[in-house]
């Protein structure tokens, strides 16, 4: 039979499994790693008041194959001068909340080596960005600049972050730690970072051909 969507039309997304999307594009993340077994629960704002929406997801044919949808279509407002700045800052975070998702995926082996990319995967990005017009190129200008920012705060040796926690160390034990031994973490950090490149780059060189 016909399953018809909870959602009226009007309504405002607030949360998405009690999480609050910053942006249409950080909805769309959240609802990506909801598993197929879990239910989507969402709470949206109608006639002034908050409803919970659960299990908000149905079952539907499409193409030959049953597929999970929402049947909504996610409508943006209007971008104006009141809302600029806040959409920015939604915006920025969410790339942050984005590049600290994919570090936790590398961590936990959800994503692979395969999955990384350097300086020539970057270029590709860049070029297939162009094609989609001046904004992709900006918004990927945009996460590129708070990817390296994220990254540089990381708390490994040879990044602001390790230098965060060499600090952090001279704060608990009220004295530093000696320039030696400082020297010796930041030089083996530097160097597993330009061993790092050096692969991704042969692997993103190698995926050229």
């Amino acid at each position: 039979g016909i399953v018809y969507s909870q959602f009226q039309e009007g309504d405002r997304i607030t949360k998405i499994n009690g999480h609050r999307p910053l942006t249409a594009s950080d909805f769309q993340f959240q609802l990506s790693r909801i598993r197929s077994e879990d239910s989507i629960d969402i709470t949206v704002e109608r006639d002034g008041k908050s409803v919970l929406i659960e299990n908000a997801s149905y079952q539907t044919n499409r193409d030959g194959s049953e597929v999970r949808t929402l049947g909504i279509n996610l409508q943006v407002e209007d971008l104006t001068v009141q809302n600029f700045f806040s959409n920015a800052i939604g915006n920025s975070v969410f790339y942050a909340k984005l590049v600290w998702s994919s570090i936790m995926d590398l961590v936990q082996g959800r994503v692979g080596f395969q999955d990384l990319s350097g300086p020539v995967g970057v270029g590709q990005a860049v070029s297939e960005a162009q094609s989609y017009g001046v904004l992709s190129v900006l918004s990927l200008f945009a996460f590129i600049t708070i990817n390296v920012g994220v990254l540089n705060l990381m708390p490994f040796t040879a990044l602001d972050g390790g230098k965060f926690i060499f600090l952090l160390i001279e704060l608990i034990f009220r004295k530093p730690v000696k320039k030696e031994i400082e020297g010796y973490i930041n030089f083996i950090g530097f160097a597993l970072l330009i061993i790092l490149m050096v692969l991704i780059t042969a692997k993103d060189i190698f995926n050229l051909f």
